[in-house]
């Protein structure tokens, strides 16, 4: 009750709320843009995986899925891309794109653009956050085949952990349309971290020649 009152009534000392509660976890850092969030596998994401993908100019059109207060300065990084945020909760919409923020679920993004309109979608920490059941999951990636260009990416980050994984990612298979992507700097489809979370980088592309890159070595 506490939290709603707090994001209804006062969202600035929800959002202090949320960082104190990273601080007391060891997982808040600050430099001169502000708060941000230090976890190992969130620093991979800021430092190695945003930054390439920033740097492809035939990666022009980017849909980032859910938002927080630790995602919000994420527009910066893509100021010269036209840059999209989706996140069902309206309040969340204070830390999405200024320009290009849709209040809605994932599963639901054919009411907001063209097929093949996105170069490159980016799901992570979605999986166990909003996509919660196998019906959602089969919807919402069908949803980012249905969107994204050919050829175009789909990165999706997730814990693999029973807590955090509701459902089996192996076994939706609207992600089986996709082929496996070698991401550059991993030199690998699919990157599990050593985190406590174990959590897991996976990257796809829109072609023709598809298969699963859940599948471990």
């Amino acid at each position: 009750m506490l939290k709603v009152f707090l994001k209804s009534n006062l969202p600035p000392i929800y959002t202090l709320a949320c960082q104190f509660r990273a601080l007391s976890k060891g997982e808040l850092r600050y430099r001169a843009s502000g708060a941000y969030l230090a976890t190992d596998d969130r620093q991979l994401l800021e430092n190695v995986i945003i930054p390439y993908f920033a740097s492809r100019d035939d990666l022009s059109k980017i849909l980032f899925v859910g938002c927080e207060w630790f995602t919000k300065h994420y527009e910066k990084a893509f100021k010269h891309k036209e840059y999209w945020t989706i996140d069902r909760e309206p309040f969340n919409a204070r830390y999405g794109s200024k320009k290009k923020h849709i209040i809605d679920a994932l599963e639901n993004l054919d009411k907001y653009c063209d097929a093949g309109y996105f170069d490159l979608i980016i799901a992570n920490g979605v999986v166990g956050f909003g996509i919660n059941t196998s019906e959602t999951a089969e919807k919402a990636f069908q949803q980012c085949w249905r969107c994204l260009r050919s050829e175009g990416l789909l990165f999706l980050g997730w814990n693999d952990v029973s807590e955090f994984k509701p459902f089996m990612l192996e076994e939706i298979q609207s992600l089986d349309q996709f082929a496996p992507y070698n991401f550059p700097p991993f030199a690998t489809a699919r990157y599990a971290t050593k985190t406590r979370l174990k959590h897991v980088f996976s990257f796809f592309m829109k072609a023709a020649k598809a298969g699963s890159n859940f599948s471990k070595p």
